[in-house]
């Protein structure tokens, strides 16, 4: 049986509202990985788009921009770029914030993000649709994936056939602004703590032990395997 290492690799990289100099840092990052034989690229959230509500004022030059990300990502195995974009669905053009899969520079799956925030400007993946497991391709052994962006580490839990799925029912009312294709929460009320920005932001509790995320990792990786 043929054996195989693979490499993966996160890009710290810097996140701009420069669409210009985002993109650049994402190319100089493919060489990296190209050069160092990296099997999976995994580049920060919204790393193309920027992060902040104002991303969709360049739509067009994000998507000149992804096209040339994509052309660069050819000859590498794996590519997981974090980025906001319009996409066009069923119900009409819709602002996402996601992660797009590639596999040597073609686009074989899409991450949506679960758990959005206003500054995300974007429009949350559908509760009712369960997060994707998908198939890693070129490995010698069969082997899945899914992703998460963010909030999505606390909000996304094991289930019995998909693997993830919402880690509580939460009662109250959410109050949404539609706009332009884009669907922003204007207010919460519940009475209960599961949502909670001091249990999700880094900077308000002052809690965030990183070696928590390692525990993270193997537990859903055992059960992924499973």
């Amino acid at each position: 049986m043929s054996k195989k290492t693979t490499r993966v690799a996160g890009a710290q990289l810097p996140v701009s509202t420069n669409i210009e100099f985002n993109k650049k840092e994402i190319l100089k990052a493919i060489d990296w990985a190209k050069e160092n034989e990296v099997s999976h690229l995994l580049t920060p959230e919204g790393s193309l788009s920027g992060y902040g509500y104002k991303w969709s004022d360049n739509l067009d030059e994000i998507q000149d921009a992804l096209k040339e990300v994509e052309e660069h990502a050819k000859g590498l195995e794996f590519l997981h770029l974090g980025t906001h974009l319009q996409e066009n669905e069923w119900e009409g053009k819709i602002n996402r914030n996601e992660i797009r899969h590639y596999y040597e520079g073609n686009l074989f799956e899409i991450t949506l993000k679960s758990y959005c925030i206003p500054n995300d400007a974007s429009a949350p993946r559908d509760p009712d649709t369960p997060l994707r497991v998908f198939p890693i391709k070129g490995n010698d052994r069969p082997a899945s994936a899914i992703g998460m962006i963010c909030n999505d580490m606390w909000g996304c839990v094991e289930e019995h056939h998909y693997g993830m799925a919402l880690n509580e029912k939460l009662k109250g009312s959410v109050k949404l602004k539609l706009y332009k294709g884009n669907i922003t929460i204007q207010s919460r009320v519940t009475n209960s703590n599961a949502y909670s920005m001091k249990k999700v932001s880094f900077e308000e509790n002052k809690s965030f032990n990183k070696s928590n995320v390692e525990g993270f990792i193997n537990f859903h990786k055992k059960k992924l395997r499973s």
